[in-house]
């Protein structure tokens, strides 16, 4: 089988979701089925810094296309007024290509398969960049017409694209995001990167993008609720790390509303290495996001041993089954009680930190790649 992946995700030296589930599926195929032909579509324009250490991190069997004269984010906007055949771009025999990041380009020749993480500009608009919205709302139902299959990451996901879209149900396939279990055990030098950021003590951890879909609006509001009804106690700090995404100009304002500069430390992007000591540090990661389509984070937490609490809501619930300490995001009292539930009864923490263990194996990169897989074996043989 010659199978293409669109690679534009993985030239981003800071990763993020989307990279990392293409991350894992690439990684995934050419380890589970070695005996195929495996090609990226990049243009390199503007990365070319990333080309080399990108054909370092994978494997000699992965092929890589280049567009070397145009930077992909001329191709998006021109492919908005002008329809030029993605395969003037990447040439060579293909039998199926795979879109991990919600639109398929015109023109691509063989089969097509595009992965839909979630629907988040449709349930929360105002949470969303104007120029995403304009990009999904012209291009998602062309793309869902161009699909021989779409993937998504969750039972949840699948329900929002069959009420929005009405996408029939054989079309649609679950293929989720994996997690590397061995990787997050391996224990880290917590104390070294604590040292790094400022971090004395034990302390609340949040990783993610800084953007309004997160919520971490009202875990700051909880957080100086939990120190207000917890006055008297030495109480764990709130480390708030990832990069600033979009609209996060709120979040430090109610940081310095209630006077937190002091408790609460925020750590910009960090590396992979870093994320898993301050998860496998952390007293207890919180993640009340308001809307996901999988929710990797409290998987990741989860494979490093520590008690989570996240959203009752949208795919959380399904993802963190019954290994997390469930809240209503929109509800900052409940959040505030589960941070106080954590900090007070270590009885819960254990019993979350067990069952967390054991929900994380039910999302490995092997299951996740025999998904993907079986998506091309139907596309290929037309049953889809």
């Amino acid at each position: 089988m010659k199978i293409a992946f669109d690679g534009q995700p993985l030239l981003n030296a800071n990763k993020t979701g989307i990279a990392y589930y293409e991350d894992g599926l690439v990684r995934g195929m050419m380890e589970y089925y070695p005996e195929n032909e495996y090609q990226l579509d990049v243009f390199t324009f503007r990365h070319k810094d990333r080309i080399e250490q990108l054909q370092k991190e994978y494997s000699h069997k992965l092929v890589l296309k280049k567009c070397v004269w145009l930077w992909d984010r001329i191709f998006r906007a021109f492919t908005f007024l002008i329809y030029i055949p993605y395969a003037c771009f990447f040439s060579g025999k293909r039998e199926v290509t795979h879109f991990c990041n919600y639109v398929i380009p015109f023109g691509v020749k063989g089969k097509k398969v595009v992965t839909i993480h979630d629907l988040a500009f449709r349930e929360y608009p105002q949470t969303i960049r104007t120029r995403t919205m304009m990009m999904l709302k012209l291009n998602l139902r062309r793309t869902i017409k161009r699909a021989d299959a779409i993937a998504v990451v969750s039972t949840f996901t699948k329900n929002e694209l069959e009420k929005y879209y009405n996408v029939p149900k054989e079309k649609v396939y679950i293929v989720p995001c994996g997690i590397d279990k061995e990787k997050y055990e391996k224990k880290r030098n917590v104390e070294e990167v604590k040292e790094k950021f400022g971090i004395v003590g034990e302390y609340f951890l949040y990783l993610g993008t800084l953007e309004p879909r997160k919520n971490i609006v009202r875990l700051i509001e909880a957080y100086n609720e939990f120190r207000k009804e917890n006055v008297n106690d030495i109480l764990p700090e709130l480390v708030i790390a990832g990069g600033k995404g979009w609209m996060y100009d709120e979040i430090y304002e109610v940081v310095n509303k209630f006077h937190l500069e002091k408790w609460i430390i925020f750590t910009d992007y960090v590396s992979e290495e870093e994320k898993i000591a301050l998860m496998q540090g952390a007293f207890a990661f919180c993640f009340p996001s308001l809307y996901e389509g999988f929710g990797l984070p409290p998987m990741e937490a989860m494979a490093c041993g520590t008690p989570v609490i996240t959203s009752c809501t949208s795919s959380l619930d399904e993802v963190a089954g019954e290994a997390a300490l469930k809240v209503d995001p929109e509800s900052v009292p409940q959040i505030a009680s589960a941070l106080t539930k954590m900090y007070r009864e270590d009885e819960i923490r254990q019993n979350l930190i067990k069952k967390g263990r054991k929900q994380v194996m039910k999302y490995t990169w092997e299951n996740a790649t025999n998904a993907l897989y079986k998506v091309f074996q139907d596309v290929l043989k037309n049953e889809v």
